[in-house]
């Protein structure tokens, strides 16, 4: 498009310098004489013109010279079915390409289809975050069981943030805490781990920590 329009602004450009001429001299049929008689002078040399778009190709000159000898008027006129055609052929293609940017984005990803509750791709505050525990559910201890320590549970979490499995990687060295917690963990409430505003399968380490009741 680019060297489309500047070919036609220069062919445009050296038919007003030829309306200009032939304004202020009066005489087409002699500045038409003259372009040929130059472009026949120029084709014999071999030393190159310092106006070389006026003598942009053979075709070209000839056709300058034809228009020469017009008897219709020489005016500026505008075509409306050009400036439409080519309006509408802009339109078209900014329109196709806002169509089809978003679906080459979407088919090279791989991230996992989203739910009908997590349409979050669009626009989101963080784009790019790990899982994260939302509604943590406290550990539910026997009565009368008194101890001390830690427990972690790692929990991995669909994009929808459903619990997908659960083991511990640090245990109270009691089985009942450590069953405690991972049943809290599983109960917890998560948000899923986000990758350019789409969720995807994380994890989490549901910690808990246990001190002697008085």
């Amino acid at each position: 498009w680019v060297y489309f329009t500047g070919r036609n602004l220069c062919l445009e450009r050296e038919a007003a310098c030829d309306d200009w001429v032939v304004e202020s001299a009066g005489s087409a049929r002699e500045y038409a004489a003259c372009l040929a008689s130059l472009a026949q002078s120029a084709c014999s040399r071999s030393v190159p013109l310092l106006t070389p778009a006026a003598f942009h190709s053979r075709r070209t000159l000839i056709e300058r010279i034809e228009r020469l000898g017009s008897s219709e008027p020489r005016r500026l006129t505008v075509n409306a079915f050009i400036i439409g055609g080519t309006i509408m052929l802009f339109l078209i293609a900014t329109i196709a390409l806002q169509a089809l940017s978003p679906a080459v984005a979407l088919s090279s990803s791989n991230a996992p289809s989203l739910p009908a509750n997590a349409l979050l791709a669009a626009a989101c505050a963080h784009p790019n975050a790990e899982a994260s525990v939302r509604n943590p559910e406290p550990p539910m201890l026997p009565h009368g069981l008194n101890a001390s320590g830690s427990v972690d549970v790692s929990v991995t979490i669909s994009p929808s943030g459903r619990v997908t499995h659960t083991s511990i990687v640090k245990s109270s060295g009691n089985a009942t805490i450590d069953d405690a917690v991972a049943e809290a963990a599983r109960k917890s409430t998560y948000t899923p781990k986000m990758v350019n505003c789409l969720p995807v399968q994380g994890g989490y380490v549901f910690h808990a920590d246990f001190e002697p009741r008085p």
